[in-house]
């Protein structure tokens, strides 16, 4: 591969590890808020329900008990397939017993849980249901909503997002919308580690895993080509740091009740930290040396501008480390520098993709 080709690869490949990075961030907190604010259902289908005020019908839920548990409405109505079918109006549904009315279902089963049996007093006994059309709007009917308009031309992302939220394998960090940046409601392995948030985050960082490897390979070719430069410090700490990313993307969501465990997952965050740091500062400064050598292949204004970042981010990381090991500070405190510290870090990359000046093969 000629040098030419090489720089170009390298542009590419810093972009790469910026954008992928940061969409792993910034992506699982848009997918994480998208669904805790998800409030669409599907109800009785507006095609099936013809009543015009109230239905009234009874079952023995002793006989039908898996109907009586799963289905609101007692295997009476059917829902609706699609979002977009949904009945516009809520609906009040009422239990009736031996002369008692029960709003819930739970009610009727003892300790207020659908795995427990029937109440003694309800079993082999006939279940007035009643379903009451009432005046207001439902909220969860997306006819109601202004999200109808663009349902109606993809009707494929909201369904997508409710099977999404209604999968009994969905457990979100946080069960409404967030802004961890500003707020610092909960840490980035809280909501990147269960899932469908993780098979976002997870793939992405694995990516940026190996175009880390890519990117510091390359930077060690560069310089041994124009530089004749052969050992490069920060080329064994970038790598270290890739190497300490891939455990802690791995470990994430893991939970083993075990202190070493716990106390190695603290130790690979904070040891890709500190190389990652190391690996840019060590690069940084090489590259300051040599700018005038190198003047031809990148701009001198990045470099100046990728050294100062970087002993901007080494006197932030040690006031910080020094800050947590003085003051036990609340919770939401280092939750705020957390997602902020690693989303800024990332913007170096993106600086090397500014730095290097395309070249024509």
């Amino acid at each position: 591969m000629t040098l030419s080709k090489k720089i170009n690869f390298i542009r590419k490949i810093s972009l790469a590890l910026f954008v992928f990075s940061l969409f792993s961030l910034l992506g699982s907190l848009w997918l994480q808020n998208t669904l805790a604010e998800f409030k669409f259902d599907k109800n009785i289908s507006q095609k099936e329900y013809k009543i015009l005020d109230k239905y009234i019908n009874k079952i023995n839920c002793s006989e039908n008990i898996n109907v009586c548990i799963k289905d609101p409405y007692l295997g009476f109505f059917n829902f609706s397939e699609k979002l977009g079918d949904c009945y516009r109006n809520n609906l009040e549904t009422l239990y009736i017993v031996n002369e008692k009315v029960f709003k819930k279902r739970l009610d009727l089963f003892n300790n207020n849980d659908f795995t427990k049996n029937l109440k003694t007093e309800f079993v082999n006994k006939e279940i007035e249901f009643h379903l009451n059309l009432l005046n207001t709007k439902d909220e969860s009917c997306i006819k109601n909503s202004n999200h109808y308009y663009v349902y109606k031309i993809f009707p494929f992302y909201y369904e997508f997002l409710y099977e999404l939220k209604n999968n009994p394998n969905t457990i979100l960090g946080t069960s409404e919308k967030i802004n961890p940046f500003i707020n610092g409601e909960t840490s980035i392995s809280n909501i990147v580690k269960r899932f469908p948030i993780n098979y976002l985050f997870k793939p992405l960082l694995f990516l940026s895993v190996i175009f880390m490897c890519l990117y510091w390979k390359n930077y060690n070719y560069l310089f041994s080509r124009i530089l004749n430069m052969e050992k490069n410090t920060y080329f064994y700490f970038g790598i270290a740091s890739a190497i300490f990313l891939f455990f802690h993307v791995l470990f994430l969501g893991m939970e083993i009740d075990n202190k070493i465990f716990k106390t190695l997952r603290k130790l690979v965050i904070a040891f890709f930290i500190l190389s990652e740091i190391l690996a840019q500062y060590f690069l940084s400064i090489q590259l300051f040396k040599n700018k005038n050598i190198l003047i031809f292949y990148c701009s001198t204004f990045i470099i100046n501008i990728k050294l100062l970042f970087v002993i901007v981010i080494s006197i932030v990381s040690i006031f910080i480390i020094s800050l947590l090991l003085i003051y036990d500070l609340n919770s939401k405190v280092d939750y705020i520098l957390e997602w902020n510290y690693f989303a800024i870090l990332l913007f170096y990359y993106f600086l090397s993709f500014l730095m290097w000046k395309k070249k024509t093969i």
